[in-house]
């Protein structure tokens, strides 16, 4: 909580703190300057908060309140699951902090997974919120031996980071593109804090909204209090009593209080409409309930004995397949219906056969057969740019739906894996898609015993990536397709269509593409 009192206690300070490169590392004066700095601190009476709240104060976008700076923290666990709903929580007016620990990248054993884990991050912001700047901060710098360890951690960023982030606030004061801090000790703490401070007041991301806004935005937070949500109804009476009396004016609040991470508030159907999320930190816990480390948060099979579950939960482990009742008992029969249309709508879940649903994240076998596919060949490839966690979940998710809806008795079961599905959408028409995540790129191979249906799977997959890139990465996703000719060869999409490549524009691809931005996700599964 980066508040007026601490700002202006900062503002006092008289150069206690060791700022500079190349006093933080004269052991001298490193030991006086934490000792003085440790004396200040109690004497100015810092108040540490016993716990972190997870919602937001009723102040975080009054522009009154110009010196008040308020940080909430949701906790999702670690899990991977939660990076395919990033959209929800990356918001396009954020100002955004990568915290890393220094000593990782220093370690020769772990720097090649540490700079993986780092792209990963800095893409996913990237993707997301393109514009928003972005500040690194480094980790236990105290534990640092001399500043060649410094000017080394700033090369390797350097090199991860090249040309390709604009948006990364630079140190100037000591000339690195990060900012190395030690909670512990108290070293750095004052640069970081005023620069984050200084960024957000500079990003441009305030705006002036009308005061019953604000009014209406105070009374849902008094809400939270016993409330992880509230319905349709209760808001828009709050917003009566506010002053906002018509349904446009309170629509438009309720969007921006959605975007700027207040409040989340789904409209894509009325199920999820008629529901305004004001602690997101249940929404995370909720979809944590079905999607989680099974090694790190089993369920309780004695429970789910009792539940007479047994079966339902071994359908779960075994096949990524969940039953009406599991569901139902995992959300403990609390909005269970916002849930199912949630996963749903954020394509995480799909429809199965007998009143079942399939959830992609869980599948965890891998398919090991590559060498064995064969058939017409098309390429996705995202190296480019960005293969998110979550693309091919969704695609799988897309690809069951429409099969679902074409054919609700499957003449043949979809063979899924993590990284694999052979699915049949009709007679005729069956395709395998293969992710290859090191390579960051998904492969669609079509039966060459039928050349006619190569065109056809091309549309419905190249209209599936199109969607889930305008429904969950913000229209961020960039590709380049690759298409494979009768020869064996690998030729790009433009080339291909001047030239007709065969079997790939027996009709006109383009014609054929669905489309995608602002379709309802039923109507375009029909339309496939």
């Amino acid at each position: 909580d980066f508040n007026s009192n601490t700002s202006s206690m900062e503002d006092n300070r008289k150069g206690t703190e060791r700022d500079s490169l190349a006093s933080k590392f004269q052991s001298s004066v490193t030991k006086k300057a934490k000792r003085n700095e440790k004396k200040l601190a109690q004497k100015r009476e810092i108040k540490i908060p016993k716990k972190f709240e997870r919602e937001f104060s009723d102040g975080f976008i009054i522009s009154a309140r110009k010196k008040s700076l308020h940080v909430s923290i949701w906790d999702f666990g670690g899990q991977e699951v939660f990076y395919s709903v990033h959209h929800l929580f990356l918001t396009k007016t954020g100002v955004y902090l990568l915290i890393f620990d220094m000593r990782e990248l220093l370690n020769e054993g772990n720097r090649k997974e540490t700079l993986s884990y780092l792209s990963f991050w800095l893409r996913s912001i990237r993707l997301h919120a393109p514009q928003q700047p972005l500040i690194i901060a480094g980790t236990f710098f105290a534990n640092i031996q001399n500043s060649e360890e410094v000017l080394v951690i700033d090369g390797l960023l350097k090199g991860l980071t090249k040309t390709n982030f604009p948006q990364i606030v630079g140190n100037a004061e000591d000339n690195l593109m990060f900012f190395p801090i030690d909670h512990k000790e108290v070293i750095g703490i004052s640069q970081l804090r005023n620069i984050v401070e200084a960024t957000i007041y500079n990003s441009g991301s305030s705006e002036e909204v009308p005061l019953k806004w604000i009014a209406l935005l105070d009374e849902i937070v008094k809400k939270k209090k016993g409330n992880a949500y509230l319905t349709l109804t209760q808001v828009r009476n709050l917003g009566l009593s506010a002053g906002l009396s018509s349904i446009e004016e309170q629509d438009a609040a309720f969007e921006l209080f959605h975007v700027r991470g207040c409040v989340v508030h789904l409209t894509s159907t009325q199920i999820l409409k008629n529901l305004i999320i004001i602690k997101p930190q249940w929404l995370v816990e909720g979809i944590s309930k079905l999607i989680r480390d099974k090694t790190l948060h089993p369920f309780n099979e004695d429970d789910i004995r009792a539940a007479g579950l047994e079966d339902d939960l071994k359908l779960m482990k075994d096949n990524s397949i969940v039953s009406e009742d599991f569901l139902e008992y995992v959300w403990e029969h609390d909005q269970v219906a916002f849930f199912v249309d949630f996963m749903q709508r954020t394509m995480l879940l799909s429809p199965w056969k007998d009143d079942k649903y399939l959830v992609p994240s869980l599948l965890n076998s891998m398919f090991s057969g590559q060498g064995s596919l064969r058939g017409f060949k098309c390429i996705f490839d995202f190296s480019s740019s960005f293969l998110p966690i979550g693309v091919f979940q969704r695609l799988i998710c897309l690809c069951v739906a429409s099969a679902y809806i074409d054919n609700k008795e499957y003449s043949r079961e979809p063979t899924l894996y993590a990284n694999f599905a052979e699915i049949e959408f009709k007679p005729g028409l069956v395709f395998r898609l293969l992710e290859e995540k090191e390579l960051e790129r998904i492969s669609l191979f079509v039966d060459n015993n039928n050349p006619k249906s190569a065109a056809k799977a091309y549309s419905m997959v190249m209209s599936m990536l199109r969607k889930l890139n305008y429904d969950a990465f913000g229209a961020g996703l960039r590709w380049d397709v690759l298409l494979q000719t009768s020869s064996g060869d690998l030729v790009r999409y433009a080339e291909a269509k001047d030239e007709k490549i065969f079997p790939w524009f027996e009709n006109d691809i383009q014609e054929n593409l669905v489309g995608a931005q602002n379709v309802d996700l039923g109507s375009f599964l029909d339309s496939l």
